[in-house]
């Protein structure tokens, strides 16, 4: 986990091809990252060239932060 958003129950996580290069990393990750949203976080997954947009990792954000308001109140 890169940034927790604790209030928003967000969490970001920046994505690089070498952290997936192994077939066993890449299961790992989809498991953990399924743990996580069972657990009523949601999940941004942006990568370095995101960053020259900060207007799109925003809505990610906002969008991310949405989701995660709405399945709290359900």
């Amino acid at each position: 986990m890169d940034f927790l958003f604790r209030t928003q129950r967000t969490i970001v996580e920046f994505d690089g091809r070498v952290k997936y290069g192994n077939p066993k990393a890449l299961f790992d990750e989809k498991n953990r990252e399924d743990e996580l949203r069972r657990l009523g976080y949601e999940m941004v997954r942006i990568i370095w060239t995101d960053l020259d947009r900060p207007d799109f990792v925003r809505a990610k954000l906002l969008e991310a932060f949405d989701r995660a308001r709405r399945n709290s109140a359900a």
